[in-house]
Formats: C-alpha cells, sequence, structure tokens
C-alpha cells in the first residue's frame, strides 16, 4: 500500500470507533490473466484504471480509497447507512455496463457491498485472506486506458449558483460537468451516447442532493439534457424512466436544462421533446445562442426559461447581444438567464440589460449543492472577482 494511504488509514483508525466501508471484488480475474497471457498487465491496468475514476467521481474528495489485488476498498469520511448502500451500488452497476460493453473484460463481474465495522472488525477483515493491499492500483500508462463507461467522460460535477435578480437570492444550481482540468468537457453528439451521460450526471447530481437534504438543507438543480437523445423517442423513455425512478422526495427539485438544440430544429420535434420533460419537472430551462435572432424555436419547447451561456473564449460581452435577448425574451413570454458570467466587467452589463437569472464565477461555483443564500445585487457588485 502507498506510505500516504498508509499514513491515512492509521490517522482514521486512530479517531473514529467505527468505520464506514465499501468493498468491490472483481470475479473470474484468475480466469481473464490466464487468458490474456502477455497481455494481462495493459489489460489489468485497464480495469483499475476506469473503475478508479467511476470510484472517484461518485464519493467526496476525503473518502479514502485503496486499491487491493482484486478491487477496491473504500472508506467513507461522513456517508453512511442508506446513501452509503445506494453509492456502493451505483458504482457497482457502472463497473458491470462497463465490463460487458468491452469484449476483452465480458467475463469479469463486481461484488460490491457497503457495511459498518467496528476497529475490531476491520482489522478482522484486514488480516483476512479475502483483502489483499497492493503498492498501486493506477496504471503507468493511461492514454491506451478507455473512459469510464460508453458515456460518461467528466471527472467531476460542478454547481453553478442561479441568482434571481427579482428576489435577490439563490435557491438553485446549474449542474455542469467538468473534465478533470478546467477545460471544458466533452459532451456527446450521437444520441446513444449522450443519454449515459446524461442519465450518469443526473443520478450523481440527484445523491449530491440528497446527502444536502439528509443534512437538513434542500435547494434546486438544473441538470443538463442533450437534445441529441431528448428528441429521439426511444433515448427519451429511457431518460424518463430513469427520472421516475429517482425518490420521490428529490423529484420536485431538480430541474432539466435541454441544450444543443439547433435553431434549424422542427417546431413539432421540439414542441413534443418540451412536452414530455415538462411532465417531469416543474421547470424547463431552454439553451439558445447568445446571438440568436429568433428565440422561436426555444418558445416551443414550452420551458419558463430561455438563455444563453457566455463563451470562456469571448472578449467582453456585447451588450446588443444582451439586450436583442432580453426583448426576444419579453416577446416570447419567457425569462432569460445568462450562464457563464465569471468576470465583474461582465456582471454589471448583464444585470443593467434586465437578465433575471445569472450564474457563474461572479455569484458562486461550488463542488456540491448548497443552502438557499441572499445576495443583494449591491453586495453582489462588491464580492464579484
Amino acid at each position: 500500500m502507498d506510505d500516504a494511504v498508509m499514513t491515512e488509514l492509521k490517522r482514521r483508525l486512530a479517531n473514529v470507533d467505527r468505520l464506514d466501508v465499501s468493498r468491490y471484488q472483481f470475479i473470474n480475474m484468475e480466469r481473464l490473466q490466464k487468458a490474456a497471457g502477455a497481455t494481462w498487465p495493459a489489460m489489468r491496468n485497464r480495469v483499475f484504471l476506469a473503475t478508479r475514476s467511476m470510484i472517484e467521481r461518485r464519493v467526496a474528495e476525503d473518502d479514502l480509497i485503496i486499491p487491493c489485488a482484486t478491487g477496491y476498498l473504500v472508506i467513507y469520511a461522513a456517508l453512511s447507512g442508506k446513501l452509503a448502500e445506494k453509492t456502493t451500488a451505483r458504482i457497482r452497476d457502472e463497473m458491470e455496463r462497463f465490463f460487458l460493453g468491452d469484449e476483452e473484460l465480458a467475463a469479469l463481474n463486481v461484488e460490491a457491498f457497503s457495511e459498518q465495522l467496528s476497529l475490531a472488525e476491520f482489522e478482522a477483515a484486514l488480516a483476512g485472506s479475502d483483502i489483499e493491499f497492493i503498492d498501486d492500483g493506477l496504471p503507468q500508462e493511461p492514454t491506451e486506458a478507455p473512459m469510464p463507461g460508453p458515456g460518461a467522460p467528466f471527472h467531476r460535477l460542478e454547481y453553478r449558483a442561479v441568482w434571481d435578480a427579482r428576489k435577490e437570492a439563490a435557491a438553485s444550481y446549474f449542474v455542469v460537468p467538468r473534465s478533470d482540468s478546467e477545460t471544458p468537457v466533452f459532451k456527446p453528439d450521437k444520441p446513444e451516447a449522450r443519454l449515459e451521460f446524461d442519465l450518469d450526471v443526473l443520478e450523481t447530481a440527484a445523491l449530491a442532493l440528497e446527502r444536502l437534504m439528509e443534512a437538513g438543507s434542500r435547494c434546486a438543480i438544473i441538470a443538463p439534457v442533450g437534445f441529441a437523445s431528448a428528441a429521439m423517442a426511444r433515448a427519451r423513455s429511457q431518460y424518463v424512466t430513469a427520472f421516475s425512478r429517482l425518490p420521490e422526495a428529490l423529484r420536485p427539485l431538480i430541474w432539466l436544462r435541454l441544450e444543443d438544440a439547433p435553431a434549424s430544429a422542427p417546431a413539432s420535434i421540439m414542441a413534443e421533446t418540451g412536452r414530455i420533460l415538462r411532465g417531469q419537472t416543474s421547470h424547463l430551462f431552454v439553451d439558445a445562442g447568445l446571438d440568436a435572432l429568433s428565440l422561436k424555436i426555444q418558445a416551443e419547447a414550452g420551458g419558463r426559461f430561455v438563455g444563453s451561456t457566455l463563451s470562456p473564449t469571448l472578449g467582453a460581452v456585447p451588450r446588443a447581444d444582451l439586450d436583442r435577448i432580453v426583448a426576444l425574451a419579453r416577446r416570447s413570454g419567457v425569462t432569460p438567464y445568462l450562464d457563464g458570467v465569471h468576470r465583474h466587467e461582465d456582471l454589471r452589463p448583464t444585470l443593467d440589460a434586465g437578465i433575471s437569472l445569472i450564474a457563474g464565477r461572479s455569484i458562486g461555483i461550488f463542488d456540491t449543492p448548497r443552502a438557499p443564500f441572499r445576495l443583494t445585487r449591491e453586495a453582489l457588485l462588491k464580492r464579484a472577482p
């Protein structure tokens, strides 16, 4: 085991009476090793890189991930009980989908469970033959490894507080998938891949919201839905099914944001897509280009909110574009929003133009959704970066 991991493990054992632990054990590894022969090291690296990425995306930053000879051990810092069980089950399901989608790894299975152990029970488990720590579960050739899952190339989610100019408060958050750096995340174009991407974002964000509610607070989160999949009846129905399976207490607090609809989208398809999505959520947001000359197509979806996202490569935000979007929104009877307002110099013209909902670094970006907070216009202008 890595020295840093061992040090952290010893620190935790010295400060708690019980540990919440999840175990993931890969089944049939010996059989796969024999079949792979000389290619086994690279194949094993691929397994461990992909599965560790899946775990890292779903657990908290201060949870401890320990690589073992046949899988992983995860020690939670705060997660416990049913939430730990749900997290474990979701990670296991994602691992199984990954193995089934790779012809070379299809024979692998995953056994996973979560439990709360006393220190004595945990030490007994460590002494048993079923857990064998290894020095490094991460591969040395990451360029050969596939992404974790067919449509989930993001590493984390960020939550952008959405400031309501009328209420002078933020009570909802745009859910934005991010890569492991500051570069924008790749969102698949093909309907099936975008469906997998959106479902993974939905599940991850819903779990974060559930944790917030377990802590005694609540807010709304706004999850992205790609037009490519939402406009296809088969993919859309799968999304609707997944949404309906979320805990009943969460569904009213999860709003949807329809992204990437082309200006040439048929009005009938836009209307049908919007009708189905509105049946799942209390609020539908529909993206448009900042340079849009009309919001007719977006309005066909029937959502209450239509808006844009500032490009990070854009210079000063064009005031004429802001004025036009606001005028078009009023004419269409929808509320305008603007995401990506990161710079102070973009904030004032956005406010002056009359944009109703604003999100970006100037409002606040967080690793998890948070409780609603009040923020006056004056305070906002003072604190913006």
